[in-house]
């Protein structure tokens, strides 16, 4: 089965680090309110990274593609937010598949360093058409967070590094620190569709969404991936146990979406006041440590529940399906596995520090973003 995330901060060695300090320093993923995410440090996290499939014919006219899949794979990623259908070219070899990421890629560097004042600085010696292989890519600075919160605050609010404007973008939010994150107006901004998909969930299904709604973005991230995906959401947020136990018993909803810890929590307080809920049979949980030992009570409730690795930077990164195999990478990122401290890509198969550049996100372009997580390229396909 998948194994958790270990979370540590920048150029931090795992043996000198004391358990208090690691909290301290756990990067944040799709934090619940104020709380960090709970490190675990005997705990690996290994991530599955699989290349994607190619993107599919265009269907530019129509932005409701997630209605009526039938196939996880249906569904294919495409500029500006959007979403493709399966086309001819599925099934193509991973190196032309490459070839796609590479050339997204070449169009949002082209772009960040057009639009995005930061990037303009830091790419001013940079042809984003020369930027054509891995190793390319690799020579590019890494935006790491600790930067990123320095520079917020010399120039907020968002160092920079955004090419959206108040109006344009559709939310504002604050991440400890604080970093302040926007979210843009496309169709399933943190890409969290295709993970909910993976995990269960279908056009009509009743959401109930436990993950927090103000200052942090996870309660946003969550709904709109189901609204794109065709689901109906309920605000629950964080708190109130016996009123979502009453909201899940009258509402009947198919699926939760929050931390693993509070679904049990909620399961808990069910059995306390005598009330079934038995309408829950899917569960997509992040923010802390996933064991298996509640992966299994959770199923033996009736309740299947997978696990996803995102942040309020660059959205959906990873998630789990149903092989339970490690998590497989999302389409809508290039991901790097970089040597902690620096931006050198280590062997396939060595622990680093997973580095991300979001593919698809015009209003907030991150270029090799410096997660400060660890992790390591499980071999073969998913």
């Amino acid at each position: 089965g998948a194994q958790l995330v270990q979370l540590l901060g920048e150029d931090v060695q795992l043996a000198q680090l004391p358990l208090d300090d690691a909290h301290l320093l756990a990067q944040e993923v799709l934090a619940v309110g104020a709380i960090h995410l709970l490190l675990h440090l005997a705990l690996d996290f290994v991530l599955q990274l699989q290349h994607v499939q190619l993107l599919g014919q265009q269907d530019a006219d129509h932005l409701e593609p997630f209605v009526g899949l039938e196939h996880l794979d249906d569904l294919l990623p495409c500029g500006n937010g959007h979403r493709q259908r399966r086309g001819d070219e599925i099934g193509q070899p991973a190196r032309l598949i490459e070839v796609q990421l590479l050339d997204t890629r070449l169009d949002q560097i082209a772009h960040a360093k057009a639009h995005a004042p930061a990037y303009a600085t830091a790419f001013a010696g940079v042809d984003a058409a020369a930027v054509a292989t891995r190793a390319t890519l690799a020579q590019l600075p890494v935006t790491r967070k600790s930067a990123l919160l320095l520079q917020q605050r010399a120039a907020r609010p968002f160092g920079g590094y955004a090419t959206t404007a108040w109006g344009a973008a559709a939310r504002v939010f604050a991440s400890p620190g604080p970093i302040y994150e926007p979210e843009g107006r496309t169709v399933d901004h943190w890409r969290l569709a295709r993970a909910l998909f993976a995990a269960g969930f279908r056009a009509g299904d009743l959401v109930h969404n436990c993950f927090a709604y103000h200052f942090t973005p996870a309660g946003s991230m969550l709904e709109t991936g189901a609204h794109a995906l065709g689901c109906t959401v309920f605000p629950g947020g964080v708190g109130q146990t016996e009123q979502q136990v009453q909201a899940i018993a009258d509402l009947r909803p198919q699926g939760y979406v929050g931390t693993p810890s509070f679904l049990r929590i909620i399961l808990d307080k069910a059995d306390e006041l005598g009330v079934a809920l038995p309408s829950l049979v899917k569960a997509l949980v992040s923010g802390e440590a996933f064991p298996a030992s509640l992966r299994d009570a959770l199923q033996a409730r009736g309740i299947a529940g997978y696990q996803v690795y995102a942040t309020a930077d660059v959205g959906s990164i990873a998630y789990e399906t149903p092989a339970r195999e490690g998590l497989v990478v999302d389409e809508g990122v290039l991901l790097e596995i970089v040597r902690p401290g620096t931006g050198d890509p280590v062997p396939s198969g060595e622990v680093g520090e997973v580095v991300v550049t979001a593919l698809f996100n015009p209003d907030y372009p991150l270029i090799r973003f410096g997660t400060g997580d660890l992790s390591a390229v499980l071999p073969g396909a998913s």
